[in-house]
């Protein structure tokens, strides 16, 4: 064998022995995961920063790479397995701009309260915090600012952007044929400002987040609702030193300073880092082995991002597996609830029905609850509508019972560039789906007609599944999207509350001890 083919076989072998020894180590790593070390008089530090996800899926090798931060579920775990710990002390949240919506926030801040009612405290430490970080810190116990930040408390707002003139000069317009006035995703393409329907239903949802924001942060912080809606308006922009003068900081301090405050308040002598406990590493204790009971199973099952068929899971829901683990925690007995997580702005129509048909027969046998964590909108209510109960957020996006279809075309764009269609059929319709022209009348009332049966459809779905008459789920349906709350008001919604909240609800209906674990 030439001494050149010899050398590429052997590089061969020796990559397919890395691999399979690859493969092996990360079986093995699973398997034989090392358990958390966790010492007393602890010190749990929860990082937030980026987009607060959901869930964060488990890293096969964490150590190849800085751990991502952790998501919602895993911080509400973290939080109920702290509070029952006696190793630790205190939970720091280190929080930096977040990407997220005040329904997540919310959430995580009653399990910040819940945790509270152990007697622990906890710290929020906070560098530039907008309005959502500071509504989140103001739960804590104390608030430290890193010194030369500040704070920008100037309120919130909901800004879309509309794109009708820009795609005109371009030569591209958009055909939309929808049902329900305010199913307004369209509208950025079709026009140059909001309607009179989406403008009202936005001013409702920016009206709920703006009214429990500031009525929380005022009672956390000792303010009157006047008093921080003067801040908001009058201050906005916020030195360090102007932070902790009108209350709204505890301390100017950065990390370093702050583990020395903590190691001093909770007679942490030894100057080792090992007693501040990451959220990674914290989330390798068993609740079990901080006493929390494993009680009768309740399956907790996550319907997050968009709900097209054919998605893996990394770009949207996974509508397979997520069918399977249906299917699986039905036929298992030791299984005795439901409880379907959503977090979803909705996708096709198939999707969301194969998930409903699998709740459908898992309903059969057993509750099933949905919990609405920032978003259940469109097909994102549309998997739950048949569920024994559905528990929302009060500022969960809420409803978009609606159905809409967008079409662009291009004729203007191919005069343009010069190009030159011809096209040759054998069916009357087969050029209407076409990207370079219009509907044809016909086309587009035969179209028009297939979008109204399927909002019918829509409609009647979620009469059955609500216990509503056609008509009432028609007159909050139109697309209409609704906080939580409202949505409670006008029957899309049971009860009001997070993921704890469907717990509760879930062994209520199952005949669970409300104690067990």
């Amino acid at each position: 064998m030439p001494e050149q083919r010899k050398s590429t076989f052997w590089k061969v072998i020796l990559a397919i022995f890395v691999l399979f020894s690859l493969l092996i180590g990360i079986g093995i790593y699973r398997v034989l995961r090392p358990s958390a070390h966790v010492p007393e008089k602890s010190v749990l530090i929860l990082k937030l920063g980026g987009e607060l996800v959901e869930t964060r899926e488990e890293e096969d090798f964490p150590f190849f790479s800085q751990a991502a931060p952790p998501g919602l579920q895993e911080l509400m775990s973290a939080l109920a397995k702290a509070r029952q710990d006696e190793r630790i002390k205190l939970v720091v949240l280190e929080i930096g701009p977040l990407m997220t919506n005040f329904a997540k926030l919310s959430e995580l801040r009653e399990s910040i309260d819940k945790f509270q009612t152990s007697g622990k405290q906890v710290w929020a430490h906070v560098s530039f915090p907008g309005d959502p970080e500071y509504y989140l810190a103001s739960t804590c116990d104390r608030i430290y600012l890193e010194p030369y930040t500040g704070m920008f408390i100037d309120g919130l707002k909901i800004e879309l952007f509309y794109f009708h003139e820009a795609l005109k000069k371009l030569g591209v317009e958009v055909e939309v044929v929808r049902r329900g006035k305010f199913k307004s995703a369209v509208e950025p393409f079709i026009s140059d400002k909001g309607s009179a329907a989406d403008v009202a239903q936005r001013s409702a949802l920016l009206d709920d987040a703006d009214r429990h924001y500031v009525q929380t942060v005022a009672k956390n912080r000792n303010f009157t609702e006047a008093e921080y809606r003067r801040i908001i308006n009058e201050e906005a922009f916020i030195s360090p030193q102007k932070a902790v003068e009108l209350r709204l900081a505890d301390s100017l301090t950065g990390l370093p300073g702050l583990k020395k405050v903590i190691r001093k308040a909770y007679g942490i002598e030894d100057d080792n880092d090992r007693f501040f406990v990451g959220a990674h590493t914290y989330s390798r204790v068993t609740p079990e082995s901080v006493g929390i009971e494993d009680g009768e199973k309740i399956a907790l099952i996550n319907v997050v991002g968009g709900i097209f068929e054919g998605m893996d899971g990394s770009a949207g829901a996974d509508v397979e597996a997520i069918v399977r683990s249906i299917d699986e925690a039905r036929k298992n007995k030791d299984i005795k609830a439901i409880i379907l997580r959503v977090d979803s702005p909705g996708g096709s129509a198939v999707g969301p029905d194969k998930i409903l048909e699998a709740l459908d027969s898992a309903k059969a046998e057993k509750p099933v609850v949905a919990s609405f964590s920032g978003v259940a909108a469109s097909g994102g209510y549309w998997v739950a509508a048949h569920a024994s109960k559905i528990v929302a957020n009060p500022l969960t996006t809420t409803g978009s019972i609606g159905v809409f279809f967008l079409k662009p075309y291009l004729s203007d764009l191919e005069d343009k560039i010069g190009v030159k269609r011809e096209v040759m059929m054998r069916g009357k319709f087969a050029d209407e789906f076409s990207f370079f022209d219009k509907f044809s009348p016909e086309a587009y009332a035969k179209f028009d007609r297939y979008i109204g049966e399927f909002y019918d459809t829509f409609v009647k779905m979620v009469a059955e599944g609500r216990k509503m008459s056609v008509a009432e789920v028609d007159s909050v349906g139109q697309g209409h999207v609704w906080s939580g709350e409202r949505a409670k008001a006008v029957g899309l919604v049971d009860e009001l509350g997070g993921l704890d909240k469907a717990v509760q609800v879930a062994k209520g209906l199952a005949g669970i001890d409300s104690a067990a674990a």
